[in-house]
């Protein structure tokens, strides 16, 4: 399952959330060795995983028995590469993400921004942001997955998640196919994604087994069943406790 999402949009917390009510392991890979898409000007220097796919991701990121969320721009050659993909797009307005990078900014929770320093006032962030390409790139990013729209493409915006998690998260659920959570929650307080050199997906002993064991028991037909069953055994230990 993907979640594509443009940055600075709570996808983090997004992918998350569903990965613990559904048991769903759940990543981002970082620092892909893909070759950066020749149409953007600035936005790769914040993010290692704004790349151009090739099939062996593609097919990576198809994978229903996992949770990926990936900043992958919309290219010609990505929207080709997951045409047959479903996928949730995560969409946050681009000024207010240029406002989202100035907080990060400031707080130092944030790198490749150095280009901002001495750039103080909202103002000045949106006329940098517009001069060194920032803009134009977080505008097509947003623009062109939008008007991606159909069968298996979701488009969904970060205020709405922000206003109603759990009716987006069930629209998501619908989406793919997973049974809906009816009980209350909130997202994750997951606010940035680590960072990490390493491009591929690293799972000790316990992890590949567990990874092994959902993608048998999906094949069989039999997630949903247990996903219900250990749903079931969770909520009678919090009722004892």
């Amino acid at each position: 399952m993907l979640i594509i999402a443009i940055p600075k949009s709570a996808s983090t917390a997004l992918m998350k959330t569903i990965g613990k009510l559904h048991f769903i392991e759940a990543m981002q890979l970082f620092a892909l060795d893909l070759p950066v898409p020749n149409n953007l000007k600035i936005l790769q220097e914040f993010h290692t995983d704004i790349k151009e796919l090739d099939d062996k991701h593609a097919k990576i990121f198809s994978n229903e028995t996992k949770i990926f969320k990936q900043h992958l721009p919309p290219t010609v050659n990505n929207i080709e590469r997951l045409k047959s993909t479903k996928k949730v797009v995560l969409l946050r307005e681009p000024d207010e993400i240029i406002q989202s990078y100035k907080r990060s900014f400031n707080k130092n929770l944030s790198s490749g921004l150095k280009r901002f320093e001495g750039v103080e006032t909202d103002d000045e962030w949106i006329k940098e942001a517009s001069k060194s390409g920032l803009k134009e790139d977080l505008d097509f990013f947003y623009n062109k997955w939008k008007s991606e729209e159909g069968k298996n493409t979701m488009i969904i915006y970060y205020k709405d998640l922000m206003s109603d998690a759990k009716k987006v998260i069930n629209q998501i659920e619908s989406f793919f196919d997973i049974p809906l959570t009816k009980k209350k929650f909130s997202l994750s307080k997951v606010r940035y994604s680590q960072t990490s050199k390493f491009g591929g997906i690293v799972l000790n002993n316990y992890q590949k087994i567990k990874s092994l064991f959902f993608e048998f028991i999906k094949q069989l037909g039999l997630y949903n069943y247990l996903l219900r069953f250990m749903r079931f055994l969770l909520s009678g230990a919090s009722k004892k406790m």
